[in-house]
Parts: C-alpha cells; sequence; structure tokens
C-alpha cells in the first residue's frame, strides 16, 4: 500500500508490519538485524510472505494467477525457488481441470469426511469465483 513499515515483537521474535495495517493492509517482513527483510518473486514481482506450519518454516508466493505454472512458488531463505517435494502420491498420467485448463494437483484431503483420502485440487482460486475445486481420486485418476 506505500505506507511505512514499524518494527513489531511477538511470540515468535521481531518482525514488521504496515502501518496500514487498520486501513487493510497485511503486509508482513521478517527481521533482518533491525531492518525488514522484503523479497520480491522473481516470477511476477509480487511480495514473498513467510510463514511457518507443521513441516517447518517458508517462504511463499501465493499470487498463482502470476505464475505460469498457475502454483504456489515456494523460496528458500535468500529468495531462491526451492525445488519441489517428490510426493508420495503418483497419479496415473497429468490431468487438466475440465473448468479452467490449469494442472491439477493430487493431494491428500486435509479437512471432512474424506481427510487423508487422495484427491484431485485445482488452486485457480481466481478463475473458480474464489473457491479451490476438488475432484475425488479413482485409482490415480479424477472423477469429473
Amino acid at each position: 500500500c506505500g505506507k511505512a513499515l514499524a518494527s513489531r515483537e511477538g511470540k515468535y521474535g521481531r518482525w514488521w508490519g504496515c502501518t496500514g495495517f487498520f486501513e487493510g493492509c497485511d503486509f508482513k517482513a521478517d527481521d533482518a538485524g533491525g531492518e525488514p527483510k522484503i523479497l520480491v518473486c522473481p516470477d511476477c514481482g509480487q511480495f514473498l510472505k513467510s510463514g511457518s506450519n507443521d513441516r517447518g518454516a517458508y517462504t511463499v508466493c501465493r499470487n498463482v494467477a502470476g505464475h505460469i505454472d498457475g502454483l504456489n512458488h515456494f523460496f528458500d531463505e535468500n529468495g531462491k525457488l526451492r525445488e519441489k517435494h517428490e510426493s508420495t502420491l503418483v497419479p496415473n498420467g497429468e490431468f487438466k481441470c475440465p473448468e479452467c485448463g490449469r494442472p491439477l494437483s493430487y493431494i491428500l484431503q486435509k479437512k471432512g469426511k474424506d481427510a487423508g483420502k487422495p484427491v484431485f485440487a485445482c488452486f485457480n482460486k481466481e478463475g473458480h469465483g474464489g473457491n479451490v475445486l476438488f475432484y475425488k481420486d479413482d485409482a490415480g485418476a479424477p472423477v469429473f
């Protein structure tokens, strides 16, 4: 948004946040020796976001509409694109979303009655009215 960043202290240490937070800007940056560490996606020019989950720390660009492969891009601590982790799930071929034509991801369902089961997903939220589309799995192929 162009407003100044302010240094903040949280339960995970020092970080930087936009002073325009209460006007709707949620930009955050890690602290690097008392200065904000701002990394930009080399593919689309958007700011990278840092976070952590049960697999550890990550830096990501979630601008899937700006990436030719239509996927989130994950980076190391220096802003270099990380190699994709090999999945233990292997589909029976490459499949595209029947609605938008982007490649489908073969993942384990995280929530709901099918949690832990493999599904195919299209993460093109912009092309699907803000929604992720899921397709049931039939022996490694999506059911459309």
